[in-house]
């Protein structure tokens, strides 16, 4: 038996509905890291409802996906969790959702972050770039 895990960030929710009979069909089980939560509103609410019942995690990535570290640097990490995650915290609790990991935007962390942010998560995911064009900050074409 092989093992994948699969992870998908931001805040396409749309696509990811659209995708439910492919992760039925595969018995897949996904991980949405979910970033931009306040602009969602009710039907995408809604359809992530539907993909935690069908057995995928619903996960933190940002109330306004900053690059966390760059924040920090500008505003401090008390205006960061005041601003980027206490209030998707409060509205994903709000709304059902109790999320225990976040994934860092953009990979983006320090030590001074993970200390912050395990007070308030189980797990904290970051990526590492060794080919700094593979980031795209654009939004992913459709």
């Amino acid at each position: 038996m092989i093992a994948w895990a699969a992870g998908f960030d931001d805040h396409f929710v749309d696509d990811w509905y659209a995708l439910r009979d492919v992760f039925k069909a595969h018995k897949a089980r996904i991980t949405f890291f979910v970033a931009n939560y306040g602009d969602l509103g009710p039907a995408r609410i809604a359809k992530l409802h539907k993909l935690a019942a069908d057995g995928h995690a619903i996960e933190a990535h940002g109330m306004g996906h900053r690059d966390a570290a760059q924040d920090v640097d500008q505003h401090g990490l008390s205006a960061y969790l005041a601003v980027e995650i206490d209030p998707l915290l409060k509205a994903m609790n709000a709304d059902g959702f109790h999320p225990t990991t976040f994934a860092y935007p953009f990979g983006s962390r320090t030590a001074e972050l993970d200390n912050a942010l395990l007070q308030r998560f189980q797990l904290l995911r970051s990526l590492t770039y060794t080919d700094k064009s593979l980031i795209n900050s654009a939004p992913c074409p459709r």
